[in-house]
């Protein structure tokens, strides 16, 4: 539905939002023709250590099996 407003309101971009290079998101958006587009994480942290924010860590495995169960 989305798509098409988004075509019927003539939009030359759509945004799918973020994927991790080579991920299956990353993949899956790429065979329907989306160009990828470098965007950068920012922080506002009172350390030097930028936290790991890659999916694929283990302690997110959690996190995202619940996700992945949320209703739509």
């Amino acid at each position: 539905m989305i798509l098409k407003r988004a075509i019927g309101l003539d939009y030359q971009y759509f945004d799918f939002g973020r994927s991790t290079k080579n991920a299956n998101t990353y993949k899956f958006k790429k065979q329907w023709g989306a160009k990828p587009v470098e965007h950068f994480w920012y922080y506002f942290i009172n350390s030097a250590d930028i936290p790991a924010t890659n999916p694929a860590k283990p302690k997110y495995k959690l996190v995202i099996a619940i996700w992945k169960r949320l209703p739509i």
